[in-house]
């Protein structure tokens, strides 16, 4: 057993390997189109860390003989949580400081999930989408740690249990055999999954770490009988992470853990010399550091730093933090012997500290502890905020909202909630004793317009039902169509309780955005599509089946997209400030284009379907060149996609008379 160990005690290689996998990452996320396959670099990760920690249990069994979790555990809090804790106690305190300060709530959010390594499921159920994030959240990146964090409470428990019932067995068959079954039951989940899910669960990622393990348990295997298939795999890694992942997202990121795989187990003294390189080897044992830094680093240079000097500062600042990580964090606590004592008594306290939670939780409820963690994280955002720099008298003109009041409740309880039609009805369903009745369908798009429809001068009874894009479009094209059975039950559900004098469907989406990403998902009719001509037909049929089967009395209001800036306001404002000049958003300005595709789509179907498009662009831009703000300075887009709250009700005298002159109303 010894011998296996010594035979792999240290691969300098795989050093190299984790240096190349972390700039890979870090290249997509500064431009991906310097490598659009980076992303990449994270599975790489996954599979050297399922060889790395396969070695380390092993090594340890071979020499206490036996296999102590708590030992395990100890190891790997001391190797995760101090450089993670640094990491986002760091950034917390520059996003409070210098950072955009409208999303800060969410960014802490997302800090106390990335403590207890549930950020992927905390993304997850956002429906957040990875390859569609135009804001940059500064601890998106911590979804993989928590991947890895999963993993480490199921792997090394499955051993322990299985090395208590099978004592007689090899050690390292047993662990083989876990890897094994562990890696196919995930590798199934994954084929079959969306994108989200393939991304952020861990039942879709588990694969990649077991496939890493096998690595090591079969590592004793000859290698040198098909010796050109190392080579093959480093040529495909470093192919790959080039080439554009839009219709072979899965097989990708298959040949690419596939290829590490042999390539870990390939590596020896004499091949692959030049990932042995001094350089490379430091740069791989501070990877872990470098790859907590480069997000945060990446969105305050993307907020404050011009374009020409974005990707050097990034990768010099990135590398720059995780050296001094590296040194004073890292190595100070993994040689530290007081840091195994208080991780031992950490580990002690976890039942006690799980056992107040879930008492805490009976006696108040579970809904009474949710409000309290809320109310603790709106009043640290307040007291955080108020030290917010950039946050001054010229920037608070600009300000605009983040949450609007729906019928006594927050409107986003009226969206990503699912396809419960009595949950809409209780909670979303706006009465005005009304005799006209609205109904807002689709994606955020059709949300944003919510408060314009709340505000008209003309009364309506409403109710709103909405979801992100990555959750609405793929049940839009589903075989079932659930989301448009969903629509129409709903809809029966209320014309059958009151009857309505004037019926309307408002219908937005952001239907330009899904041919491409649609590309990486096979659930999108656009993966089967060369062209974006090509998607918008089939949604144009999808479109106008939906409609057509709609009861006569309805009017169905289709609405366009709006302005899309080529920065969000932040970044404008932020730089404008930094640079000391008066921020009014007049450099900000961007060109007026329209998408010409997506009007012609919406043009066919209203033709097809007697419906009528609502078009607010010339309100918000009306000339050649589109402002960030309206008339009163309040900001029309906050995010690139999206207008504001403000700037959707300002739209309400617009709004009311395109109804009035289409004679909806007198």
């Amino acid at each position: 057993m010894s011998s296996i160990v010594e035979e792999k005690s240290f691969i300098p290689q795989i050093s190299g390997l984790r240096a190349f996998s972390v700039l890979v990452v870090i290249l997509y996320h500064i431009d991906e189109r310097l490598m659009p396959s980076g992303y990449l670099g994270v599975d790489v990760f996954f599979v050297i860390s399922g060889y790395v920690i396969t070695k380390s249990i092993f090594s340890n069994i071979s020499k206490e003989n036996s296999f102590s979790l708590a030992n395990f555990y100890v190891r790997r809090i001391i190797r995760i949580y101090p450089a993670l804790l640094v990491c986002i106690f760091i950034t917390i305190i520059f996003l409070s400081l210098f950072g955009d300060y409208a999303y800060f709530e969410s960014y802490l959010v997302s800090s106390l999930y990335a403590v207890f390594g549930l950020s992927n499921i905390h993304f997850f159920k956002l429906g957040d989408d990875y390859f569609n994030q135009h804001l940059v959240n500064p601890l998106l990146h911590t979804w993989s740690l928590g991947v890895e964090e999963q993993f480490y409470f199921v792997y090394p428990v499955l051993i322990f249990l299985f090395f208590y019932l099978f004592k007689k067995k090899d050690k390292l068959t047993i662990i083989s055999y876990i890897s094994f079954i562990l890696c196919m039951i995930t590798f199934t989940t994954y084929l079959s999954d969306s994108i989200l899910s393939n991304y952020y669960l861990p039942t879709s990622r588990f694969w990649e770490l077991s496939l890493g393990c096998l690595a090591f348990t079969i590592s004793r295997l000859p290698t040198d009988r098909a010796i050109f298939i190392p080579y093959i795999s480093l040529f495909s890694l470093f192919l790959i992470v080039f080439l554009d992942p839009i219709l072979y997202e899965k097989e990708f990121t298959v040949i690419i853990c596939f290829s590490t795989f042999f390539l870990i187990r390939s590596f020896n003294k004499k091949n692959f010399r030049f990932l042995k390189y001094k350089p490379f080897i430091f740069l791989g044992s501070i990877s872990y550091s470098t790859y907590l830094y480069h997000l945060p680093v990446i969105y305050f240079a993307d907020l404050y730093v011009t374009e020409s000097y974005f990707l050097i500062l990034s990768l010099l600042l990135s590398y720059g933090l995780s050296i001094l990580s590296y040194l004073y964090v890292e190595e100070t606590f993994s040689q530290s012997s007081k840091t195994r004592v208080y991780c031992r008594k950490f580990l002690l306290g976890i039942p006690f500290i799980a056992s107040l939670i879930v008492i805490t939780s009976l006696i108040h409820g579970l809904g009474e502890t949710r409000d309290f963690v809320r109310q603790f994280v709106n009043k640290t955002t307040q007291k955080l905020e108020s030290f917010n720099i950039v946050k001054n008298d010229k920037l608070r003109r600009y300000r605009y909202s983040s949450s609007y009041m729906f019928n006594d409740i927050d409107y986003q309880e009226c969206h990503q909630k699912g396809l419960d039609v009595q949950y809409y009805l209780n909670s979303c369903y706006k009465k005005q004793k009304s005799s006209s009745f609205v109904y807002v369908f689709g994606d955020s798009f059709a949300q944003q317009y919510l408060p314009m429809i709340d505000n008209s001068k003309i009364n309506f009874d409403i109710i709103s039902t909405s979801w992100n894009g990555s959750t609405f479009f793929p049940m839009l094209f589903s075989e079932d169509k659930d989301i448009l059975d969903f629509s129409q039950r709903l809809l029966v559900e209320i014309t059958q309780e009151k009857k309505y004098e004037k019926k309307y469907l408002i219908i937005g989406a952001a239907y330009y955005n899904y041919f491409d990403l649609g590309k990486r998902n096979d659930k999108y009719p656009a993966y089967q599509h060369d062209s974006i001509g090509q998607y918008y037909a089939e949604l144009e049929d999808i479109m106008v089946e939906y409609i057509s089967n709609l009861p006569d009395d309805f009017e169905v209001i289709l609405l366009t997209s709006p302005p899309q800036p080529t920065l969000t306001v932040g970044q404008c404002l932020f730089r404008s400030q930094l640079s000391g000049q008066d921020p009014r958003l007049k450099k900000c300005s961007y060109k007026k284009i329209r998408d010409l595709e997506e009007l012609k789509f919406l043009g066919n179907v209203a033709q097809k379907t007697t419906s009528s498009i609502f078009d607010p662009y010339d309100f918000f831009c009306p000339d050649y060149i589109c402002s960030f703000v309206n008339e009163k300075n309040e900001v029309i887009t906050h995010d690139i996609r999206h207008i504001t709250i403000e700037a959707s009700i300002s739209t309400v005298p617009y709004f009311d008379n395109w109804l009035q002159n289409n004679k909806y109303f007198d």
